[in-house]
Parts: structure tokens; C-alpha cells; sequence
């Protein structure tokens, strides 16, 4: 299953809070291997290749199934919307986008958990 270029994650609310012990996979190391690493379309995660090993995207997109369990329905106009058209049209601003830095300090906030290339808001000293 290592070879999969396709792998979709649920991620519910309980293992957000069960992840926060736990140390990003695979220590940041890995590169990032396609133009499209992993969308979050819902409360789950698809990742390319093996992006779900790579804890740039394992530190992200996990912050937007935060942000779809507090905007619910506003989720898809506020957020993936936006995130789409971003990581398309605009690519070197797109981690930088308010939509995607707040999924970021979402996920950083309740795990302590962030790659360097994820930008935040604020971080603990």
C-alpha cells in the first residue's frame, strides 16, 4: 500500500486531541513530491503520493478540518474555496493566505505541533 498515489484520511475530533502527545511523522524530512500534496474537501483529508507521511501537510491540513468543525457550512466559501483558487492562481502567496496561516495556528494551538515552512500567527516562546 506504500506505492498508493491516492490515500484519504478521516480525521475525527478525538484523535486531533489524541495527536497532540504525539511527534510529527517522519521528522520534516521528506520533500514534498507533486503540485498538489493533499486537499481537505470535508471532515477528511486526501493526500498525493505519499504526502500523509510528510509532516509539512500532516501539520496543515489537519487545521482545516478545525476550521470546517467551527464554520461548518461557511467552511467551503471561507475557506476551500478560496484555498483552491489560491493554490492555483497565486501559488507563491498561497501559504501566506489568511485561510491557510490560520489552519496552521489552529493545528499548532491544540497539538504544539508545526513545520517550519507552515507559517503562523503567533507562536509559543
Amino acid at each position: 500500500m506504500d506505492n498508493c498515489c491516492l490515500k484519504i484520511v478521516q480525521v475525527e475530533p478525538a484523535e486531533i486531541i489524541r495527536r497532540r502527545s504525539e511527534p510529527p511523522p517522519n521528522g520534516g524530512l521528506k520533500s514534498i513530491d507533486s503540485k498538489w500534496g493533499a486537499v481537505t474537501p470535508g471532515p477528511f483529508i486526501i493526500y498525493f503520493g505519499n504526502n500523509a507521511n510528510d509532516s509539512y501537510f500532516s501539520t496543515h491540513e489537519p487545521g482545516h478540518i478545525i476550521q470546517l468543525l467551527i464554520l461548518g457550512k461557511y467552511y467551503y466559501p471561507l475557506v476551500a474555496i478560496p484555498s483552491l483558487v489560491s493554490a492555483t492562481f497565486f501559488p507563491e502567496h498561497h501559504n501566506n493566505m489568511p485561510w491557510e496561516k490560520s489552519a496552521n495556528q489552529l493545528w499548532y494551538w491544540i497539538t504544539g505541533e508545526n513545520h517550519p515552512r507552515n507559517p503562523l500567527y503567533f507562536k509559543k516562546k
